[in-house]
């Protein structure tokens, strides 16, 4: 895990119809063609889970991960899907973490991929993220440049990192794919080897093709 790019794609929605990302198994598929052509070797598919919208399960993943993967296979694209999610962290999750009902990255029931709201900090937060960590589960904040209420104070960042959290950079960031502000703040972030991991949170094909763009 480290601040500089892998052949592993840490954050996709390249799973069909299971949330905002890939509308279908042939989108899917091309997406898994654009994420080799960057050079990726294996993909984490991380569907959404968020409590009152996407109820991404475990078993939901895992058995859309065995059917894609399959697929892949078929379609003679070389790349191994292995299954995550994206948290939406709230109250409950810790809840539902210990009944085993969400996925963890790679199903290894060590680190588990989650996300905040953008706009701002809910009051709760401190008190889930030590719910979790108290299950020795090692979050994984992603896309930590794109929550507007941090601004360019690295403080908090630091702080959770130091405490063992790890940090999951969007490719997309560096690239301006959500403006300037956002891609001053992961440029901030790089410069400060801050980042643990990195990923497309490829939505389509353009999510990959974007990474490789001049």
């Amino acid at each position: 895990m480290t601040n500089k790019l892998s052949n592993v794609d840490y954050h996709s929605h390249i799973l069909p119809q299971l949330d905002d990302g890939s509308e279908s198994l042939e989108e899917s598929l091309q997406m898994a063609k654009a994420a080799v052509e960057v050079g990726f070797e294996t993909v984490i598919a991380t569907p959404h889970y968020e409590t009152y919208y996407y109820k991404n399960d475990r078993e939901i993943v895992l058995q859309a991960v065995a059917v894609f993967q399959k697929a892949v296979g078929e379609a003679g694209i070389p790349l191994t899907i292995e299954p995550g999610s994206e948290v939406m962290l709230g109250p409950e999750i810790p809840d539902l973490l210990a009944e085993n009902k969400l996925m963890t990255m790679q199903d290894k029931k060590t680190h588990l991929l989650v996300e905040l709201p953008v706009s701002t900090c809910p009051l709760w937060v401190d008190d889930v993220i030590y719910r979790l960590q108290l299950q020795g589960i090692t979050l994984i904040l992603a896309h930590p440049e794109r929550y507007l209420w941090l601004g360019r104070d690295l403080e908090w960042l630091i702080a959770k990192r130091e405490n063992g959290m790890q940090l999951q950079g969007n490719i997309g960031s560096l690239k301006g794919k959500y403006g300037h502000g956002v891609q001053t703040r992961i440029e901030q972030l790089y410069r400060h080897g801050l980042i643990d991991l990195w990923g497309s949170d490829a939505h389509s094909v353009r999510g990959y093709q974007i990474i490789t763009a001049p």
